[in-house]
């Protein structure tokens, strides 16, 4: 029988990752740009909160696209009845927009929510997805995955895509100036991670990328690794 998988040891390690990822003060003016321009990106559709949108305009990433001709539509996030949630009635406003305006990107900024927001959207839409998170309390910036909620706020499934998305550009100074309770969430879940994905790798878990066989453990995501796995970075 032919599988679709690759078999694998638990010494052989799989990794999935945005196709860019740029982190540093001041990068989306100094590099949003010229980014969408590589990816022959000319109309993206830009949607957040009132405050990430606000943040990121501070910052340069309007600025930034308009210094290489690069045309945008910009949307508030959660002009619907439901809020701002990553619900189907929400991803389905933000595409027609999108349609309407015949944008051949999206660009998710702000948590979580908006982040699969946009990531469903330009699943469905068939076009490149740029996320700029705005806080560091979310796991969703660079996974290949979406958990989506109904209109009232209860948790409907997890959506899985094929590819991760296309850039992740983080600007520090964005960040370090989100609200103080985000951000310490933000570095408690990572302190998580440590305990949380080695344990994981014991049982053997099933990740997003290969299918274990008979057990054998494997990891989202991994930067390095030493003593088989035993010991090691991650990064979501």
């Amino acid at each position: 029988m032919k599988l679709w998988y690759t078999p694998i040891s638990s010494y052989v390690k799989t990794f999935g990752a945005p196709s860019r990822y740029i982190q540093g003060p001041g990068v989306l003016g100094e590099y949003m740009g010229k980014i969408l321009k590589e990816l022959k990106i000319r109309k993206p559709l830009v949607f957040g909160g009132t405050r990430a949108l606000g943040s990121v305009e501070k910052h340069g990433l309007f600025k930034s696209l308009e210094a290489e001709g690069i045309d945008y539509v910009k949307e508030y996030f959660g002009r619907t009845p439901c809020g701002p949630e990553s619900c189907d009635e929400e991803i389905n406003r933000l595409i027609e927009i999108a349609r309407a305006n015949s944008c051949d990107a999206v660009i998710g900024v702000g948590g979580g929510k908006a982040i699969d927001t946009a990531k469903d959207s330009a699943y469905k839409l068939g076009v490149p997805v740029i996320i700029v998170p705005t806080v560091a309390s979310t796991d969703a910036p660079c996974s290949a995955v979406a958990v989506i909620y109904t209109c009232n706020h209860v948790f409907k499934e997890y959506r899985f895509y094929p590819k991760n998305p296309d850039a992740v550009i983080v600007d520090t100074k964005v960040i370090t100036e989100s609200p103080p309770r985000l951000l310490t969430c933000g570095i408690g879940d990572a302190m998580g991670k440590y305990t949380e994905v080695p344990s994981a790798v014991r049982v053997g878990a099933n990740n997003l990328l290969v299918k274990p066989i008979l057990g054998k453990p494997t990891l989202l995501s991994i930067s390095s690794t030493t003593a088989y796995g035993r010991h090691f970075i991650y990064i979501w």
